[in-house]
């Protein structure tokens, strides 16, 4: 008799609990039906957001070209806001395609956007803690609450190996 993680028997109220007849703990867990919409509706949410802020990049090169300095900023960090023209759109692409990658891409870009803001705002001008820096915040508070429904919700790809063979050259990953 195998034992796994799953639902039912005797220890079903238990969370982790081993049931017989279910795989080993590396199966993936099976996330509910309105678990999963709500992680859509999130990870649309960032892609909704990341949009905005490729627009707004985007609007920024246009004017200015790829290699604008900002104003006189440190070159680290003018590269860093013109890389995010690339960054903010790979992360919605991400999010639709492999949402687990977009979720941690769209994570990673947003603390440390606002770290490096207010970075830069402390630096350059303090008085210029605008609106903007406190929506980035806030975007960045909500993907911190959020981003563990938005993975979780994606659901893993399949850990079992396909049947059949694999072509020539490849080798299956689990």
């Amino acid at each position: 008799m195998r034992y796994g993680i799953g639902a039912g028997g005797a220890m079903a109220g238990r969370r982790g609990a081993l049931t017989p007849g279910t795989r080993g703990s590396h199966q993936r867990m099976v996330t509910r039906p309105g678990k999963q919409r709500l992680g859509a509706i999130v990870r649309a949410t960032y892609a909704l957001c990341l949009a905005g802020a490729t627009l707004i990049h985007w609007r920024i090169v246009y004017d200015h070209g790829l290699f604008w300095d900002y104003g006189g900023v440190p070159i680290a960090s003018a590269a860093f806001w013109t890389a995010l023209s690339f960054l903010d759109p790979a992360a919605v692409v991400l999010l639709f395609v492999r949402p687990r990658w977009g979720v941690v891409l769209t994570g990673a870009i947003i603390v440390t956007d606002v770290i490096h803001n207010l970075w830069i705002s402390m630096r350059f001008d303090p008085s210029a803690l605008v609106p903007r820096l406190f929506a980035q915040a806030a975007f960045m508070v909500f993907v911190l609450l959020t981003a563990r429904l938005a993975f979780t919700s994606a659901g893993a790809r399949s850990s079992r190996p396909c049947r059949g063979r694999s072509p020539p050259g490849r080798r299956w990953r689990g």
